[in-house]
Parts: structure tokens; C-alpha cells; sequence
């Protein structure tokens, strides 16, 4: 899976005690909770609105939804009292006209059904507000969606990843376990070779040394025999010399 969000390059934004994307201009809540809170252009702080949602979307980015329902609640807020205004004025116009009923009683009707299309028209203008803000909050949902989906395909991602990981682990050890084993077995086959073949060598050691009193023996008894030979050949030839 490839994305926008392959390589990020943030910058601290030390005015805010915060950091930003400045690719996208994306201000995030902190350098640990990445949740988009804002944008920032120009040096100025721009609020999350519809053009920071777009970009968002477009860069697959986490956003604190709290912020986007405060400022719907704050813009609920000021329309509520801009519409008391207007029924105020309404109110204190409506007084005025009270005051001269004498005067012009016919138009009092043409007054009233003024009021009850200024009425209609306000519902309305209301009904509209309403349908706008449940577009968005689908809007804001189907992004949530989007958002969810891209983060179980992180998930994913990083579970394979692990998996990988772990397999490469199992392997290694399986393979380790395998070549101390040879190991073993062969330093077992070299001290025994080792032991067979001092064993041997002791063995020819001692058959020499036997050999070498044989010889000894044999030796001697040779040199006996030798001097025995020349004692009776010098007595033969004394008794050859003695008849001759």
C-alpha cells in the first residue's frame, strides 16, 4: 500500500508548541497526538473548516472531530442570537405599528400576514441549517469511515510486517538449533576419533617397546653364541696345531 503518507516530513512550530506538515499546512495537536487541529498559512492559525477537511481527506490525516462540533456549536450559538435580534426588532416594530391601530385598523391584517411569511420563511431558512448541518455530519461520518478503513489497512500492514517478522525469527532459530547440532555431533566424532587413535598409538607404543627387549635378547644371546664360537674354534685350532 502506497500513499501520500509514505514519507512525512514534520517541522516544530515553536509559536504553537506544537508540529506541522508544511506540504499540506496541516497543524497537528502535538508532536506524540497526531490529530489535525488546524491549519496553518501565511504565519496565521486557520480553524478547521471545509478546506482543511478536503485536504485531510486527500492526505489520509487523523483530525480532532471535537473541534469541528465546538465550532458548529459556536456558529449554532451566534445564528440563535442574530434570529433573537431580528424577533426583537420585529417585536419593537410591531409595538410601533400597535400604536397607531386607530388610525390605519386595515392594515393590521396586511401586517399580519407579513409576519406569518416572515415566520414561514424563517422555518425554513431552519429546515435548511438543518439538512446543511446533516449533510456535513455525513459527510464527517463517511470521512471517519475512510479514515477507520485506512487505519485497519495500517493495522493489516503492520500485522503482516510482525508476522514476517516472527516467521524470519522461527526460521533463524530452527536453523540455529540445527548447526549447534551438527556441531555436536561432530566434536563428538572428533573426540572420538581423537581417543580411538591415542588408543592406538599407546598400543603400537608398548608393541615397540616388546619388540625392543626381543631384540635386546636376541642380541645378547647372539653375542653369547659368538663368543662361544671363537672360544671352541681357537681350542680346535690348538688341537689341530697339537697333531699337526
Amino acid at each position: 500500500m502506497t500513499s501520500k503518507t509514505a514519507n512525512l516530513k514534520f517541522k516544530r512550530l515553536k509559536e504553537y508548541d506544537t508540529i506541522w506538515h508544511p506540504e499540506s499546512t496541516m497543524v497537528f495537536k502535538s508532536a506524540t497526538e497526531k490529530f489535525v487541529v488546524g491549519r496553518y498559512v501565511n504565519g496565521e492559525m486557520i480553524k478547521l473548516d471545509s478546506k482543511a477537511l478536503e485536504i485531510i481527506k486527500e492526505w489520509k490525516f487523523k483530525y480532532d472531530e471535537t473541534l469541528l462540533k465546538n465550532d458548529k456549536e459556536e456558529e449554532g450559538e451566534e445564528e440563535g442570537e442574530e434570529e433573537g435580534e431580528e424577533e426583537e426588532g420585529d417585536e419593537e416594530a410591531a409595538g410601533d405599528e400597535g400604536g397607531g391601530e386607530d388610525e390605519a385598523g386595515g392594515d393590521e391584517g396586511e401586517e399580519e400576514v407579513d409576519e406569518g411569511e416572515d415566520e414561514a420563511e424563517d422555518e425554513a431558512v431552519e429546515d435548511e441549517a438543518v439538512e446543511d448541518e446533516a449533510v456535513e455530519d455525513e459527510a464527517v461520518e463517511d470521512e471517519a469511515v475512510e479514515d477507520e478503513a485506512v487505519e485497519d489497512e495500517a493495522v493489516e500492514d503492520e500485522v503482516v510486517i510482525e508476522d514476517k517478522k516472527e516467521k524470519n525469527i522461527d526460521d533463524f532459530s530452527i536453523k540455529f538449533v540445527f548447526l549447534n547440532k551438527c556441531l555436536n555431533e561432530l566434536s563428538s566424532s572428533v573426540d572420538s576419533h581423537k581417543k580411538n587413535s591415542e588408543k592406538e598409538i599407546h598400543e603400537l607404543k608398548d608393541d615397540i617397546s616388546k619388540r625392543n627387549k626381543e631384540y635386546d635378547i636376541l642380541k645378547n644371546n647372539y653375542n653369547n653364541l659368538e663368543d662361544q664360537y671363537l672360544k671352541l674354534k681357537a681350542k680346535f685350532e690348538g688341537i689341530k696345531n697339537f697333531f699337526s
